[in-house]
């Protein structure tokens, strides 16, 4: 059974299809783009105004979230007035300067020489078991990298059943892999090639009893297994990191809009931009977010392999609702025939 999810400005269009096709409907408001300005040049921040380019669907998320009101994007206190101190040290910081949405992120950090594991992060336990689905945001600036490891996401399963996985540090240029631990290690590829500072970038996990999947920024990086795996305590952070023999080494990491879920919780926005008006038609290139909220975008334009244009620029919200394609110009102008919204089927 398909599950049609649909804006108001198309329910004659809707009731007519329920006719034929009964799908099981589901209300979400279609994001509107009402203007783009900037620059549109690779590199060069567009701002994308409008509305319901978020609209968060929070209906599946685990109840943590709904007991602890502020604990989505960090917006509480501290950490431990959000309950993110549940195992082991209560290590991060709420940050005001950087964020992704709202009005904070959370922050982690460690500097110096240093020969053995340094530790900052915090940790819940999910209200709910089962599989899960994770979704978060993680932003790095580092003047060099650790020498071994520096693990970023990590799942307690018992003993010897853990998860994680974790940037492959080598002390020197940015990583260009990431290492995944289940069963054994795992490179692999990071899509968007090596990781760059204050870039925001997106994870999206998967996790059973015996299967486990990564995505970064839409794209799929692991497909594993294990045999065996118990209860899913969620260390975030810098959940360990060891070495380094650089006097000024400074790192740090920051996660905004994070969440878990029984059912796959997708980007908070995503915005793409293509060089054919019809979606679908053409080369789709994901764009790199700056700030996200339900009215106000900003992206990182990104028109690699997309030629000279004319360009088009799509954003879908959390609902995953997609808005009319949007001509994109020199400084950002609106066709003057806007297409039809985006009725998107999920299966």
């Amino acid at each position: 059974m398909r599950k049609l999810l649909y804006g108001s400005s198309v329910l004659a269009l809707l009731c007519f299809i329920q006719i034929f096709y009964t799908p099981v409907m589901t209300n979400a408001a279609t994001p509107t783009i009402a203007n783009v300005s900037g620059t549109v040049q690779n590199g060069q921040i567009l701002t994308v105004t409008g509305s319901n380019m978020m609209n968060e669907n929070v209906g599946n998320w685990d109840s943590f979230f709904s007991s602890h009101s502020n604990a989505y994007g960090f917006e509480g206190s501290s950490p431990s007035s959000d309950f993110y101190c549940d195992l082991g040290p209560c290590s991060g910081a709420y940050d005001t300067t950087v964020k992704l949405s709202g009005s904070k992120s959370i922050k982690f950090h460690t500097a110096g020489s240093h020969s053995s594991n340094q530790m900052s992060y915090n940790a819940f336990t999910p209200a709910s078991s089962g599989a899960r689905w994770y979704r978060f945001y993680t932003r790095w600036h580092a003047n060099s990298w650790p020498d071994s490891w520096m693990k970023m996401f990590y799942l307690m399963g018992g003993a010897t059943n853990n998860f994680y996985f974790e940037p492959y540090a080598n002390g020197g240029s940015n990583p260009s892999q990431m290492i995944v631990q289940v069963t054994n290690n795992n490179n692999v590829t990071i899509p968007t090639g090596p990781l760059q500072n204050d870039r925001w970038y997106l994870f999206e996990v998967y996790a059973t009893g015996s299967n486990y999947q990564i995505w970064m920024d839409g794209t799929q990086i692991f497909n594993g297994s294990n045999g065996s795996f118990g209860t899913q305590s969620w260390l975030f952070g810098i959940v360990n990191e060891c070495c380094s023999s650089n006097g000024s080494f400074d790192y740090s990491m920051w996660i905004d809009n994070m969440a878990t879920s029984s059912s796959r919780i997708y980007p908070s926005s995503l915005v793409e931009i293509s060089n054919s008006a019809t979606y679908g038609s053409g080369t789709i290139v994901y764009q790199e977010p700056v700030y996200l909220s339900d009215g106000s975008v900003q992206i990182k334009a990104n028109l690699s392999g997309l030629g000279s244009g004319p360009y088009y620029l799509w954003v879908t919200n959390n609902s995953q609702t997609r808005s009319s394609a949007y001509l994109l110009s020199g400084g950002g102008t609106a066709s003057s025939t806007p297409l039809p919204p985006t009725i998107i089927y999920v299966q």
